[in-house]
């Protein structure tokens, strides 16, 4: 499964030095960041040390102050400060991803909550985000079925969703600081691996 070179847009922040713009992909560094203004600008140094294996996706916080990565090698998410550059990564939450792949990672709208979309069971992982991981949420009670590649939050951050590569291929559930009941499968599912995920704003 493949899902190299996910764009992250930049965000206007005091603490992230203007517009940038950052892309993950397959080749080291895994992660680069670019400054942005009607156009590339210089491209950041990258973290350090290198990050090792693939980079899948990558996030700003709302705030612009942390980047995340997801990737092929433990500890699968990393998330770093961001203050017009890599600061020193965020120690690793205490339990990691499931599985050996992180494909996704976003933060809430609010930016208190980080999740990543993983190959292995539990497929989906939520933890409380403040300047570093809190302890992992509760895994939902009906689980993703098989690899879950992408997940996301409703503007208002009371429903999370999560695409996955087995029927029935998107699942949504509740969200207050924690998972909720999984709402019903759409009477008409989607025809294949659920790869991407937007709500309308």
């Amino acid at each position: 499964m493949s899902r190299m070179g996910i764009i992250s847009s930049g965000y206007m922040a005091p603490t992230g030095g203007g517009e940038n713009i950052a892309v993950a992909g397959s080749s080291t560094p895994s992660i680069n960041v670019y400054s942005w203004s009607s156009g590339f600008g210089n491209k950041y140094a990258n973290p350090s040390p290198l990050i090792v294996g693939n980079g899948y996706s990558t996030a700003f916080s709302p705030l612009g102050n942390s980047i995340a990565l997801s990737g092929s090698m433990a500890p699968n998410i990393l998330v770093y400060p961001w203050s017009a550059g890599f600061g020193t990564r965020y120690a690793n939450p205490t339990i990691l991803p499931g599985g050996t792949t992180a494909y996704y990672t976003t933060f809430s709208p609010s930016g208190n909550t980080i999740t990543a979309a993983s190959s292995s069971t539990p497929c989906i992982q939520a933890y409380p985000w403040s300047d570093g991981f809190g302890t992992k949420y509760a895994d939902p009670f009906a689980l993703p079925s098989g690899v879950a590649s992408c997940t996301t939050f409703s503007p208002s951050e009371d429903t999370i969703v999560v695409g996955s590569r087995n029927t029935p291929y998107i699942q949504a559930y509740p969200w207050s600081a924690g998972f909720g009941t999984k709402y019903a499968n759409p009477a008409t599912l989607p025809t294949g691996s659920g790869l991407g995920i937007a709500f309308s704003p």
